[in-house]
């Protein structure tokens, strides 16, 4: 008998996380993403376009996605009281298009 993972159906696909070479994106900036930029959970795209004030950027970077976190609960002056409301994936393509790189 082959053992588990010498078999195909237990095969598993890893994606390589890289770096990620974009501008750096102060903490207070204000992003649009609309709901096709960003993921509520990895494989559904969100159902609504959102403006985030950005707390923070990951420059890793994962099936071209990278992480956002930030606030929602007021835009122009964030007063949720946590550090960040707001933290999920997004198209690195959309981050890259709201410094002014395009798409």
């Amino acid at each position: 008998m082959r053992r588990r993972e010498d078999r195909p159906e237990f095969a598993v696909a890893v994606a390589a996380v890289t770096a990620v070479d974009l501008p750096e994106v102060p903490a207070g900036t204000v992003m649009q993403f609309a709901a096709a930029d960003w993921y509520p959970s990895p494989r559904r795209h969100a159902e609504h376009d959102v403006t985030v004030v950005v707390a923070a950027v990951y420059r890793q970077e994962l099936a071209g996605r990278i992480w956002v976190r930030g606030h929602v609960c007021s835009w122009h002056e964030p007063d949720c009281g946590t550090s960040a409301c707001w933290e999920y994936q997004v198209h690195t393509s959309a981050v890259r298009a709201q410094l002014g790189g395009g798409r």
